[in-house]
């Protein structure tokens, strides 16, 4: 994985095509996202509804924050989590990264997977023009995430 430069989060990027003989990957769906390429960072192309609903699902998961209890006091009551920066997710099926970024930069430590090496390529090249990334990323197949 890959530390972010420039941010409080962090994003580690990689693709996995392993998993067993039931496994839940579907070529098909595989093929079909990662012919996307660049078009997954067009505002106004395929990928329009993720980019137009992006910053609500994000505000939906900071919101969260106020509801989770991740650790306990000095008297063994729970503590709510005032914010999500900081926290460490997985992005699972991550696309081109949309998603992976926003968490990024709201502070976030982000490891986004995806099956299709594709779709980590262009994850991988537009997080590193954000400035996001910074040395290589790990582009392995056949393993989990690291934390």
């Amino acid at each position: 994985g890959v530390p972010v430069s420039g941010g409080t989060g962090g994003v580690k990027v990689r693709w996995h095509m392993g998993g067993s003989a039931e496994g839940t990957v579907d070529a098909e769906e595989v093929q079909k996202f990662g012919a996307f390429g660049s078009d997954w960072w067009e505002p106004n192309g395929p990928m329009k509804p993720l980019h137009s609903y992006n910053k609500v699902r994000c505000s939906f998961l900071n919101g969260m924050a106020q509801h989770l209890s991740l650790s306990r006091d000095a008297q063994g009551l729970p503590e709510r989590l005032q914010s999500i920066r900081g926290l460490k997710v997985v992005d699972v099926g991550c696309g081109g990264g949309i998603l992976a970024e926003e968490l990024c930069r709201m502070g976030l430590h982000v490891t986004a997977i995806d099956a299709a090496p594709e779709n980590i390529e262009v994850a991988t090249r537009h997080a590193t023009e954000a400035g996001l990334l910074s040395g290589q990323a790990a582009q392995q197949g056949g393993g989990a995430p690291d934390g």
